[in-house]
This record gives C-alpha cells, structure tokens and sequence, in this order.
C-alpha cells in the first residue's frame, strides 16, 4: 500500500522496508492538532487519505496537504522545533516514523551507501565544506528515484534540499507565463518615461483647459508595472545567443517555423495564436555528477531568479539545506556565489528566444526563395 504512495516510493528499497517496519498507522477527526508550532518534533508524516493544513503565523493558512504529502522530516533531521501547525480538515489517515526510528534506518543507509558521496568530491565546493559531516549525521542525506516527468523542485530559491545528481539526468525548467511583467531595466525605464510624459500632458491638457489645481488630485496614480502598458512593450533587445532549447506545450523548436507573420509571430510561437499558454524553457541539462539548490545557501537577495528542476529519470542525493549551512563559511557562500552563478532574468531568456526565431524565419525564407529560382527558370 505504502508503495503506490509518490513520495515513499523514491526512497531506496532498503529505506521502504526500515519505515514499513517499524511505522504505524493514526487516524484522526476532523479539526484535531498534528503539529502544534513551537514544539519538538518526535515524528515525520506520510498523508495516506484526508486533508490538512499547514496554519503558519497566527491563522494564515500556508499549505494544504493531501494523500501522499509527506511532512515534517526537516524538522526530524535538523532537530528545529515544528514552524508551523498542522490541522486535520477531514477525517485522516497518517503513517507515521518516530525520530529515533528515522534516524537509525539512515544511519543504517548511510553506513552501506557511504560511498555514494563520493561524488560530490567532484564538486569543489566540498572542498571547503567538512564532507565528514555528512558520513558522521547520515540522516542528513538521502539518496531518491525520481522518474521522468516528476517535478523535482518547483521553486530554485524556496527548496529545502541541495541536489547532487548520482546516475539519470535532470533538466532546468523556467515557466514564462504570458503578460508576465517584464524585469528588463531598459524596458522599465520606458514605461517610467511613457508614464511620466502621458501624465506631463494630462497636466498641460487640464491648464489648458483651465481645470482648478485640485482638481489635479484625481489623476489615476502612476504604476510602473501596469499590465496594458506592459502588453504593448513586450519585446526586449536581442541579447548574445546562447544554447537554449523551448518546450512549448510540447511543440518545441519546431512550432517556430509554422509561424511567419511578422510582430506577432514570435509571441504567438511562445504562447499560442492566442497567447494564453504558458512556456517552459529548458535552460540545462544537468548529469552525473552536476549540482542544483546550491545558491538557496544564499541570502535571499542573492539568489537570483526563480527555476525548476525536472526529472528525466534520475537518482539523486539530497542533502539537508539547513543541515549544510549549518557548516558553510563565508568561503563556502563566496565559492558556491562564483561556482553557481545565476541563471539569466526573464528579459534575457526572451530576447534569446527572440533571436532564435528571427534565424528559424530567415532560414525558411531563404530555403523558401531558393527552391524558387528552378522554377523560375523553367518558365524561361
């Protein structure tokens, strides 16, 4: 039973067999306490059937758990008291580890798979980070199957783990979402001066017409980030090219070439003639031995902009981030700033694109002028 649930499958075998051994089963009511926020933790969760939900600062609602969620193992790891509490919204089934339990299954795990670490000698952040940490706390660590598809991480500056790719492959996802606001600095500062020039002459319109100062008051305040101003300067300048494959709704690269009207061609091969549809870039492919969530170690300024990892079948250890800053320096943070630097900002990814599908039409109308000429000739 156990096994069809997502998130316990992907523990190794020997894992499943530690937590369905010595786990048990708790069902709860409607509206009783699982987690109380300030207290220890004994336990981590496995939501089997219900709902719940996860209340973070006095009674906002931050997460709705469902069957198959998983939740406090951070805590178990790091030994942090409980962040938030969690509440049952129907009647629920839970299968719970204990602590102690949890932590001897890993070392356990730790012990046998020890070597598995050793590829993260290939990283030279480890370098400077004690590794010996991680063989000395193995529960700190796990190794997980991912299957092709499975969503990795949703959020690049949010996620609790930091990854290290042991065999499989994984790809890094940006989701562009149509009428997303722009972050290009050169775009911002035209909507700042459109802004300011369209309420320079919504001023001179209203002395003209010899409209009272107070009148002035009800003009509609100015918004730099104004959605019918950003739907008509959507368009960033070109930037250096560089290796980026689309995967648009699953058409690819290949959607570019069934679109050649000019000016709304390249949005419409982004987002669909109707350009509702969200697009997803693939900015890299990470394989053996390649890392992802090392900037979350970062302060939150410095993180840079937000990706997603994807699994294409991969195993991968995953290594506490709490647990790894716990140990990192500030050679480590300078190292990891230098080692990782950001991935590129939405305006870069698009003027990209922008230039892929401006060669992808210039190479079809030269194909297109080409197969022409014989046929001119012919009628010669």
């Amino acid at each position: 039973m156990m096994q069809k649930l997502e998130l316990f499958s992907r523990y190794p075998v020997m894992v499943q067999k530690g937590f369905s051994s010595c786990g048990w089963l708790e069902v709860y009511e409607p509206n009783r306490i699982i987690l109380l926020k300030g207290h220890a933790p004994s336990c981590f969760y496995f939501v089997i059937s219900g709902r719940l939900v996860s209340n973070g600062r006095e009674s906002e609602v931050t997460g709705l758990l469902k069957k198959g969620d998983k939740f406090g193992e951070d805590e178990v790891i790091t030994g942090d008291v409980r962040p938030t509490t969690v509440i049952s919204q129907d009647r629920t089934e839970l299968f719970v580890v204990h602590k102690k339990d949890y932590r001897q299954i890993m070392n356990e795990m730790g012990a046998k798979d020890a070597a598995s670490l050793d590829i993260c000698k290939r990283n030279t952040v480890f370098n400077h980070w004690p590794l010996e940490k991680l063989k000395k706390n193995p529960y700190s660590w796990n190794v997980q199957n991912y299957r092709e598809g499975t969503l990795v991480v949703k959020d690049s500056s949010q996620c609790d783990w930091v990854y290290i790719i042991k065999s499989g492959s994984c790809k890094v996802i940006k989701c562009i979402r149509p009428y997303q606001d722009d972050d290009d600095p050169d775009v911002m500062r035209k909507l700042l001066a459109r802004e300011a020039r369209e309420k320079l002459l919504q001023r001179m319109s209203a002395g003209h017409s010899r409209t009272p100062p107070s009148r002035e008051r009800n003009l509609p305040p100015v918004n730099s980030t104004s959605m019918s101003l950003m739907n008509k300067i959507f368009f960033t300048a070109p930037s250096r090219p560089q290796t980026c494959s689309t995967l648009t709704n699953g058409r690819g690269v290949s959607s570019l070439r069934s679109r050649s009207r000019p000016g709304s061609s390249f949005m419409s091969s982004i987002h669909g003639d109707e350009r509702d549809q969200t697009a997803y870039v693939a900015l890299d492919v990470l394989g053996h031995g390649d890392s992802f969530g090392f900037r979350s170690i970062l302060p939150t300024e410095q993180r840079g902009p937000s990706v997603s990892l994807v699994s294409c079948g991969a195993e991968i250890i995953q290594i506490n981030r709490k647990f790894f800053r716990k140990f990192a320096d500030e050679t480590t943070c300078s190292l990891i700033d230098m080692q990782f630097p950001p991935f590129p900002k939405r305006h870069v990814i698009m003027g990209q694109l922008r230039q892929l599908h401006q060669w992808e039409v210039y190479k079809r109308q030269t194909i297109d002028q080409i197969q022409m000429v014989p046929l001119f000739h012919d009628k010669l």
